[in-house]
């Protein structure tokens, strides 16, 4: 059983300020990110595999979403500590619950370069271990997530979860 911290950022209605996220994912001149090495050492420490990441903060912009990518990517390159994405900021900033996954939160879980041709090798940053899609799914969502992620090579099963909420 995997165990995991939960990083919130709630939605502005809900008390969230668009600043925290930003100063978590801030990076330092050195190209460290003191915000990851802190969930690295608190991991650690404590011995849970890693965090469930959930952004429904609104006022993100593009550059918020890119900062956030390379946060991930960050904590994937210096650490064994897991990441769970949760499909509500898109690459745009946006909290856009896509309910599948998408070109819209692939990009939080697995980078690579497009402009290759199929067949030849690409270059892949990970980030995100895994992502969670939002809860308004429904069949033909699930089908479409499991094409996309097999398209872009992710292992659906692995990777992509979805669930129910119980109020």
């Amino acid at each position: 059983v995997r165990v995991y911290g939960n990083v919130m950022f709630p939605s502005t209605s809900d008390g969230g300020d668009i600043n925290w996220v930003q100063k978590l994912v801030q990076q330092n001149s050195n190209g460290s990110f003191p915000g990851a090495d802190a969930l690295i050492k608190v991991a650690k420490h404590y011995r849970f595999d890693g965090w469930f990441i959930n952004q429904e903060t609104e006022g993100g912009n593009e550059e918020l979403a890119n900062d956030t990518i390379a946060f991930l990517q960050y904590i994937r390159e210096n650490s064994n500590v897991e990441i769970m994405w949760y499909d509500a900021m898109d690459i745009y900033g946006d909290v856009s619950y896509q309910n599948q996954f998408d070109n819209l939160n692939s990009p939080f879980l697995i980078q690579s370069d497009s402009s290759l041709v199929s067949g030849k090798e690409r270059t892949v940053t990970p980030g995100a271990n895994s992502i969670f899609i939002n809860y308004m799914w429904d069949q033909t969502m699930l089908v479409n997530s499991n094409t996309y992620a097999n398209e872009i090579d992710i292992f659906p099963i692995k990777s992509i979860f979805a669930g129910i909420q119980v109020n």
